[in-house]
């Protein structure tokens, strides 16, 4: 019987299979059955889907076959972060053939470093803006060399400088790769960049265009804010939440909220911008064992971050706009599984918060709970 993917037109062979079995993924979810064909055929494709629907991995699949099957093929994943960008790089690693090439372009690495590694040729390279256009206008990576670029959470990624680079680069005579957007939301910029960068036949696979999944129930608890750490304490003893990922803005506030969580018995870890690669994989993998029972992370330290089956996700403090709440709420209610957001919010703060929820659409539900604290 032949594998569900197979449907999309990925040659599906028992390596992939077995890929797809290690990380419980059993058919294409809708972005992914509708997107694949078309990067396959090389189209220009606008991908819009909710967080946490596969978007990664509907460019991803169809990049690689391509990339396996032609040894001069070459792929410039951008993203906005270098952990989404490391994110990514780590998906490519995992699903990859034996023989196709990648590296990573990040801003944060070192560039000696990455040119050496240019000169092997990588058929699928994944980095951030700065440092991926700064090794284009220096000739280490060839606009002719290039034939699919994707900006990731393009959104995100086009900034004034960042747009007019990139619309630079692609209206070279030499481009002539394939252009990939793939993102939540596409903003204003990114339909005038669409425009002016991509074929006029460029295709928007229909799908649902809501920034988040509809399996994510989206909840509010009112509390005083001179006793915010007690009334966290409560939320995750009263709704007897498991495993959680908690939202915080500030680095100097996740140190201060493990010793509250640990002085009550609750296992914590904590992922901060200053963690190094070896501390932030401890962290997370502690959250996936069940070593810890919260992970307190800051926005920064959080980009990229993907944890199976989470179900939790706590605001402890109001997101700063519509997009950290997105990037936020995002981390559950991924691949189809069901998922659980909670904004913690003084009454000072409620309207602010029923203002990010008219922008995104979202239905907020009060946590009834005594444990509100108020």
């Amino acid at each position: 019987m032949s594998h569900p993917f197979a449907s999309t037109g990925l040659d599906i062979d028992d390596r992939l299979a077995a890929c797809f079995g290690k990380d419980g993924i059993e058919a294409p979810t809708p972005v992914q059955q509708r997107a694949i064909p078309l990067v396959l055929a090389g189209k220009d494709v606008i991908i819009q889907s909710g967080t946490g629907t596969g978007k990664t991995l509907a460019y991803v699949l169809p990049l690689l076959q391509r990339a396996g099957r032609e040894p001069d093929f070459r792929a410039v994943i951008i993203a906005p972060s270098p952990e989404l960008a490391m994110q990514i790089l780590r998906t490519v690693e995992a699903y990859k053939a034996q023989g196709v090439r990648s590296t990573s372009l990040v801003g944060s690495g070192n560039i000696e470093r990455q040119k050496e590694k240019l000169k092997a040729h990588p058929q699928i390279i994944a980095g951030t803006p700065g440092r991926v256009l700064e090794m284009i206008f220096a000739r280490k990576v060839k606009t002719k060399s290039i034939k699919a670029l994707v900006l990731d959470e393009v959104d995100q990624i086009l900034s004034d400088q960042n747009d007019a680079e990139l619309k630079e680069v692609c209206s070279r005579p030499e481009f002539e790769a394939q252009i990939i957007l793939a993102s939540a939301t596409i903003a204003k910029r990114a339909e005038a960049f669409a425009r002016e960068a991509m074929h006029e036949e460029r295709l928007r696979p229909s799908v649902d265009r809501s920034p988040l999944p509809q399996n994510i129930e989206h909840r509010f608890m009112v509390f005083a804010a001179e006793r915010s750490e007690s009334a966290l304490v409560r939320l995750i003893r009263g709704l007897d939440i498991d495993r959680a990922l908690v939202f915080v803005h500030k680095g100097y506030t996740v140190p201060k909220l493990f010793h509250a969580l640990v002085n009550h018995q609750i296992p914590c870890a904590t992922l901060s911008a200053e963690a190094d690669k070896r501390q932030r994989q401890q962290a997370i993998e502690a959250l996936r064992s069940g070593a810890a029972r919260v992970l307190v992370a800051t926005d920064a330290a959080a980009r990229g971050l993907d944890i199976k089956d989470l179900r939790w996700v706590i605001h402890f403090e109001l997101a700063n706009d519509k997009q950290a709440y997105l990037h936020r709420a995002g981390r559950t209610g991924r691949a189809g599984k069901r998922g659980t957001s909670i904004v913690m919010v003084t009454k000072d703060e409620l309207p602010a918060l029923e203002r990010q929820a008219r922008e995104l659409r979202l239905e907020l539900a009060e946590v009834g709970l005594d444990a509100a604290d108020r």
